[in-house]
């Protein structure tokens, strides 16, 4: 009888073990990242919602600019009313009238919606309040609309009104995000006395802290007298409803102590003329100094000044001895960007600093604390030769982004699409027949262009060649923009081929926008193609200055050009820093200010609103 004994058998133990580890690390491994994944989509929305947040607030300065009208226009109101009864009245009966008729206009204009409010208060269409985005809302606890605090809901005490309940609703038109803010304002006003002292500083009327008022354009120098140099002196606040134009030659402006100089459109120095700002504002990040839609200044002119600068689009920079020199260690912010919803075309609200090809010109920045941009420079021809299709009548159709915050016009040929990536046309720009027969044939565009070239660069000791993928920077769709340009009186048309930038995947969500692949082009350009490159096309400066602040803050490219006592030249390409927080919520303040200014004149001393 045979006998079997049973032994412990360890076979496979290790592949059991190995598994269950494999299964613990997956497993580990796939809560890392979906953790990852759950903590970047929340920080994607916090981003949303913030930027929804700082929306809905702009809100809360639209609002004071209309309570600030709507004080100006009851006390305009009550002045007349009071006038009315003047003579049968005593000082004391007056002042009491004159009392009593502000505190009815101003309750009668604070009730109703808020939609209706806003509109009449600031004279917005309807068109224009849907363009803000904004639902706003009174409180409804009371009668009139507005829950004052007076049960009654009348207004009594002149000196202390609150509104209840006050909601700023903004949803992002591109993402959906909505913030919704509720605060309570509250309204202390100052009724002036009937002795005078309505017109003095202290009791703060709006139109008495300007030396300067217009709704329209103000012209030193202008046709009117050419020929006869013109001096002109504005000492406080200013406003211009439309354009500030100094020029002709020995026409001098100046700008003394002003802590608003306030003009609607652009500033534009031309023809030799010259304009001065001594002391405008409080310098450094103040809001106080020069704000302006544009700064042109071309044919010799002349700004300086020490301010500070607060811009809209473009500081544009033309004409031989041109000059642009700021000081006084302030700051100058160009505060529109890409991102920006209110303009047609892209170009009009991008704030950049663009030079034209010139000799002698001066653009120094040097003593200013900071410079802030937050746009980008863009190729644009004004002209009705400029079209984007062959027989067109499209004009002023859209600039092209460039990667730069402060550019240089000859450096705009690199935003062309090299010919060598083009050897079914050979060139750029072309003929626009050549190409709209390649077109007219069944050809694709973008199969027009191959995305790489080489280049042979010099370097010390000899050459070097150079291999560029355009695939990195443009839309595989898209790559090139055409613009049309139509030479003697439309005879001859060409066309020119522009890099369209942008990187997407496969299911079009962006990898690069357009403006970060733009100032990468750019970027890498420099460092593939050195400073040699960059030098010759910058030669036809010469003599010329471009000097940066001594903290800058671009979100694009920037270029510095400097020329000693010798004729010896420096050029100095200096990184964007992208949309770096402190850019965009600088600027956001500033585009808020702007809009509370430029709604209507007013001044915080005679009512003061806060929530």
């Amino acid at each position: 009888m045979s006998r079997f004994s049973i032994r412990n058998n360890n076979k496979g133990a290790s592949l059991i073990l190995v598994i269950g580890c494999v299964a613990l690390l997956t497993v580990i491994g796939g809560l890392i990242l979906v953790k990852t994944a759950n903590n970047r989509e929340m920080k994607e929305r916090e981003k949303k919602a913030q930027e929804a947040f700082y929306e809905a607030e702009s809100g809360t300065q639209i609002m004071v600019s209309a309570l600030e009208t709507c004080a100006q226009n009851a006390l305009k109101s009550a002045y007349v009313n009071m006038l009315l009864q003047y003579s049968n009245q005593t000082d004391a009966e007056r002042q009491t009238a004159f009392v009593d008729y502000f505190k009815t206009a101003l309750n009668d204009q604070i009730s109703g919606d808020a939609e209706t409010f806003l509109k009449e208060a600031l004279g917005l269409s309807s068109e224009e309040y849907a363009a803000l985005n904004l639902t706003v809302s009174f409180g409804t606890n009371d009668i009139t609309g507005v829950n004052v605090t007076n049960a009654s809901g009348k207004i009594t005490d002149v000196e202390n009104i609150r509104m209840n309940g006050v909601t700023f609703s903004y949803v992002n038109p591109s993402n959906n995000t909505e913030s919704t803010l509720k605060t309570d304002i509250c309204l202390a006003t100052k009724v002036p006395a009937l002795d005078g002292s309505m017109y003095t500083e202290t009791v703060g009327c709006a139109f008495t802290d300007f030396a300067l008022i217009a709704s329209g354009d103000v012209g030193i120098g202008t046709e009117r007298a050419v020929g006869s140099g013109q001096t002109a002196e504005v000492n406080g606040n200013m406003y211009v409803g439309g354009n500030y134009k100094v020029e002709h030659e020995n026409s001098t402006a100046k700008i003394s102590n002003a802590k608003k100089a306030l003009v609607k459109g652009n500033i534009d120095i031309t023809d030799k003329g010259v304009l001065n700002i001594e002391n405008g504002g409080v310098i450094g990040r103040t809001g106080q100094g020069v704000w302006a839609k544009g700064i042109l200044v071309s044919g010799g002119g002349k700004i300086s000044g020490t301010s500070n600068y607060y811009v809209a689009d473009d500081l544009d920079i033309s004409g031989n001895a041109s000059s642009v020199v700021f000081t006084g260690n302030g700051e100058y912010l160009g505060y529109s960007g890409v991102d920006a919803t209110s303009a047609t075309d892209a170009s009009e609200a991008s704030s950049a600093i663009t030079i034209n090809t010139s000799t002698g010109i001066t653009l120094d920045f040097s003593e200013m604390a900071r410079l802030v941009l937050r746009g980008h420079s863009y190729i644009y021809d004004t002209d009705s030769n400029w079209q984007t299709s062959f027989g067109g009548t499209e004009q002023n159709v859209g600039g092209i982004l460039q990667g730069e915050s402060v550019a240089y016009k000859n450096m705009q040929s690199i935003y062309l699409v090299p010919g060598a990536c083009l050897p079914s046309l050979g060139s750029n720009p072309v003929l626009a027949s050549t190409y709209n027969n390649l077109i007219q044939s069944g050809i694709v565009p973008a199969s027009l262009m191959n995305m790489t070239f080489t280049r042979t660069v010099k370097v010390e000791g000899g050459t070097k060649t150079v291999t560029m993928d355009l695939s990195q920077y443009v839309n595989a769709e898209k790559p090139f923009e055409t613009r049309y340009v139509r030479l003697d009186q439309g005879a001859t048309v060409f066309v020119y081929l522009y890099l369209n930038f942008g990187t997407y995947d496969v299911s079009g969500n962006v990898i690069l926008s357009p403006e970060d692949a733009a100032a990468k082009f750019v970027n890498d350009y420099i460092a593939n193609f050195g400073v040699e490159d960059l030098k010759e096309r910058m030669s036809e400066l010469k003599n010329s200055n471009i000097k940066l602040a001594k903290s800058n803050h671009t979100i694009a490219n920037a270029i510095a050009y400097t020329t000693d006592d010798a004729g010896n030249t420096t050029h100095t390409f200096v990184p964007g820093k992208g949309a770096t927080s402190e850019i965009r919520l600088d600027c956001l303040d500033a585009e808020d200010y702007y809009a509370s200014l430029f709604y209507k004149i007013t001044n915080s001393e005679f009512m003061q609103v806060e929530y």
